[in-house]
């Protein structure tokens, strides 16, 4: 697994000039008064894009044929990949959150630390989430399927939930859900947030690992 973290820190490494112009857009976002949690989205997004591209790398003219010449298994490529999109998700996510803290503590006196954190929090939850579904999809059907397949799953969770939101039942559920969790303190939203991802992270890796070991190439 160390060898397919080298890889794609090599590939992230071949990108340099293409995160350097990234860098040079945020900066003027930045100076123009752009509103720092757009930022830190911007940045943790693309982190998120990038860690899924390296898939498409590995797939590239029949290369997982010779990916898997080398002494790795096919659950040890899928574990890889959730680990390198924690590093360069997670890593990015919070340099710039990071980042953006101080900025904005710098900026405003009234700068409240424990909000922005939370606002920052909610977009890595998003992002990893996000990163969670796309991960199996692209193991499935490859980039440039995977495009499609992404529209659609969204079309039918989008259709889904306008259906069950018409279906007075469970409005009530989710009202009473999302009453409780106002309730909770902040130790306790982390706790239920944290548990969350934790679950549709196991559910992913799964789906990811059953994927791959049924993949032919």
């Amino acid at each position: 697994m160390r060898g397919l973290l080298v890889k794609d820190l090599r590939l992230l490494r071949n990108q340099k000039q293409f995160f350097l112009t990234v860098i040079m857009i945020a900066a003027v976002f930045m100076l123009a008064g752009q509103d720092l949690s757009f930022i830190v989205s911007y940045y943790s997004i693309l982190a998120m894009f990038f860690a899924i591209s390296t898939i498409s790398y590995d797939e590239f003219n029949n290369g997982y044929a010779t990916l898997f010449t080398m002494p790795i298994t096919r659950k040890q490529y899928v574990m890889e990949k959730y680990l390198f999109a924690l590093l360069l998700g997670g890593g990015v996510w919070a340099a710039a959150a990071l980042l953006g803290a101080v900025i904005d503590a710098a900026r405003d006196a009234e700068f409240v630390p424990v909000e922005w954190f939370a606002s920052s929090a909610a977009v890595f939850a998003v992002m990893w989430t996000l990163m969670m579904v796309m991960i199996p999809i692209n193991l499935k059907y490859g980039t440039e399927k995977s495009r499609s397949a992404s529209l659609v799953l969204m079309f039918v969770v989008f259709a889904v939930i306008m259906m069950l939101a018409k279906f007075e039942p469970l409005t009530l559920a989710f009202q009473n859900a999302v009453a409780r969790l106002e309730q909770l303190s902040g130790i306790g939203v982390l706790l239920f947030g944290a548990a969350t991802l934790a679950a549709v992270t196991i559910i992913s890796m799964a789906a990811g690992v059953r994927t791959m070991s049924k993949k032919q190439f």
